[in-house]
């Protein structure tokens, strides 16, 4: 039993231990609960949506007793690590550390934060932040393969959201975590269980070489969403609790009066004239003039709708807003005002429809627009404007006719950009140089004017790729691993070092999870797609068939678990069973067991034991642990108690 596969889940790591002290004192019970937690959970739906895997990673990382997941207690242990370390001895601090990073440099991740560095006259500085990866900037962007440095290793730990700067002062940076927030009230905005709460805002004094985090309004800023500066310094924070200001460079906070002082903001914008434009999922627009928050409702929708995407242009006083229906929903609309006010000016622009691999073409967004949708305005033209959903497209006459620009996988003459839009960004009153963040990293331009602009990938060294889960190879020193990841596939290591990795085959695309390779016979090795698909190689991993087919109750990422010895693959299945493929790489026999033991949970997290054959370990979505023994046969629940 030599398996080599390690989950990113706390709730394995539990397992883990659980499993320990069962074996030591020899416990018989097929089933033993963590605290009180009830039995049952809610039937999550059925569409197999990126909200899935943000509420399976939700239930494998909160604390049990909260419901959180308790990033607040990360700075605490990171200054427990700090304070241990500086008490060690000198032969103690001398032992080596043999971990190495292995990347890949040729794959990024999900990136929302992206501001050029106003402090750098040439325009080639770059700030970038993954929403895990840290924050990282790089001084040429302009190069075909620029130099990412990483800023600090802390924040790594972090999911930045937004990034902004001083324009008065552009020493002073910010960025603000946690911003995703949580996307299960009602769909009612961005979502993102790896960070479900952040770690507030922090502060930059001396153009980012020391960071600091400022003060916690009653932990209003665990989810901040957008970060605005104003000309005169002050400082805008949207929150999933309203939206918060500051004229102390950050060290002082006032909440803003209703009605803006409660509820999600997602969206900040500045317009030409210095008034402030407010998007608060599920209430509308609010613009603040003259010190007065109204809100704007003629000429725009009144229900209907979560998300709002603002976007104002620097040479007037023209606005664009993208509705978003609640999740899972589509883009509701897009509209126009040439001069933001209240009155009954707002316009319907036109609703560009987009490529997706099934349907009849779907609206903009197609169901996710509380996940992709952003839009920014040419800063010299206001008729020009860029919107982002799955796809890129641009508008030249105020958004009544749009032209697709991207398109993942390439084809029908647009470019190969990867999916899920999530910032565009002009240099300072640049209409050519562009910045674009997407599950897919960071990428550029440098035609911005261009009818159909070229836009190129900046992620070399970029190392922000999220991991859901790593195999290793049996034999010593193999520089050969796989690695399921979030919108980039199951990536293929082959080389020493930060290198390059491929995709090796269509059937481990798309998001990848769980992956193994056999300890006994490496040939073997297994990839896997979201709701229970699993692919097979028996090749070394040169090609991949098709081994578990979908099942649409199965978690997002599907957990797993390989006997190496036995050649049996586990995986979680719907409420109260788990599936298992004996015979991997000959027969490939597959069949499902309901277990009482279960509950009317799912499995989240699996283990088989290293002594016994056939012992299975899980753990489900409601924290209770089941010992299954004879796993690989049909018929081992029928005398299980419960």
């Amino acid at each position: 039993m030599k398996n080599r596969t390690y989950s990113l889940s706390l709730l394995a790591l539990a397992m883990c231990a659980i499993w320990a002290t069962a074996r030591h004192w020899n416990i018989s019970l097929s089933a033993f609960h963590l605290g009180a937690q009830k039995d049952t959970v809610e039937k999550l739906p059925l569409a197999q949506t990126i909200e899935g895997r943000y509420k399976q990673e939700f239930l494998m990382t909160r604390d049990l007793a909260t419901n959180t997941v308790p990033r607040e207690r990360l700075l605490t242990a990171y200054r427990i690590a700090q304070e241990r370390r500086a008490q060690m001895s000198q032969a103690e601090r001398a032992i080596p550390i043999y971990w190495q990073e292995r990347g890949p440099n040729n794959v990024a991740g999900r990136t929302r934060g992206l501001i050029f560095d106003a402090s750098d006259p040439t325009g080639h500085t770059v700030w970038a932040a993954g929403v895990a990866g840290g924050l990282w900037r790089t001084t040429n962007i302009e190069a075909a393969a620029p130099t990412w440095a990483l800023v600090d290793d802390f924040f790594a730990n972090l999911a930045i959201n937004t990034i902004a700067q001083d324009p008065s002062n552009a020493a002073i940076l910010y960025f603000g975590t946690g911003g995703e927030g949580t996307p299960f009230a009602g769909g009612n905005g961005v979502g993102n269980i790896d960070a479900v709460q952040g770690f507030g805002i922090w502060r930059s004094m001396n153009g980012g070489a020391t960071w600091d985090r400022l003060p916690l309004p009653n932990n209003s800023f665990l989810n901040v969403a957008k970060i605005v500066v104003t000309n005169t310094g002050r400082v805008f924070a949207a929150t999933r609790n309203g939206i918060w200001s500051s004229v102390t460079n950050g060290n002082t906070w006032v909440l803003e009066p209703f009605p803006v002082n409660t509820g999600r903001v997602q969206d900040l914008e500045i317009a030409a004239n210095g008034d402030i434009f407010a998007g608060i999922n599920g209430a509308g627009i609010f613009r603040l003039q003259g010190g007065t928050w109204t809100g704007i409702t003629a000429g725009l929708p009144a229900s209907g709708f979560a998300r709002i995407e603002l976007a104002c242009a620097a040479s007037s006083n023209r606005v664009y807003a993208l509705f978003g229906a609640p999740s899972p929903g589509p883009c509701i609309g897009i509209f126009t005002t040439a001069d933001g006010s209240m009155n009954n000016n707002w316009t319907a622009c036109g609703n560009p429809t987009m490529w997706v691999s099934t349907g009849t073409p779907p609206n903009f967004a197609n169901r996710a627009a509380w996940y992709n949708l952003i839009a920014a305005v040419d800063p010299n033209n206001e008729n020009r404007v860029f919107i982002g959903g799955v796809d890129l497209f641009v508008s030249g006459d105020t958004g009544a006719n749009w032209a697709q620009i991207t398109q993942w996988f390439g084809g029908g003459g647009f470019q190969n950009v990867h999916a899920d839009q999530h910032a565009i960004v002009f240099r300072t009153g640049s209409s050519t140089e562009m910045l674009f963040g997407n599950d897919g990293g960071v990428w550029y331009s440098t035609n911005g004017m261009a009818m159909v602009p070229t836009i190129q990938a900046r992620n070399s060294g970029y190392n922000v790729t999220q991991f859901y889960s790593t195999a290793l190879h049996s034999a010593a020193g193999s520089n050969y691993m796989l690695g399921g990841t979030q919108d980039n596939g199951t990536q293929q290591f082959s080389m020493a070092g930060i290198g390059s990795t491929i995709v090796p085959d269509l059937d481990v695309s798309g998001d990848g999870g769980y992956c193994f390779i056999d300890q006994d016979n490496p040939n073997i090795q297994i990839g896997s797609y979201i709701n229970r698909d699993f692919a097979l190689s028996t090749d070394g991993g040169s090609t991949f068939s098709d081994l578990v087919t979908s099942n649409a109750n199965a978690l997002f990422y599907t957990p797993a678990e390989y006997d190496d010895g036995a050649n049996v693959l586990y995986v979680s299945d719907g409420n109260n069973s788990f599936g298992r493929v004996v015979d991997v790489g000959g027969a490939n026999t597959f069949t499902t067991e309901a277990v009482a033991a279960f509950g009317t949970a799912r499995a989240s997290a699996m283990t088989v034991s290293p002594t016994t054959p056939n012992r299975l370990f899980v753990g489900t979505e409601t924290g209770r642990i089941v010992r299954v023994e004879n796993a690989n046969q049909l018929g081992l629940n029928s005398n299980m108690p419960a």
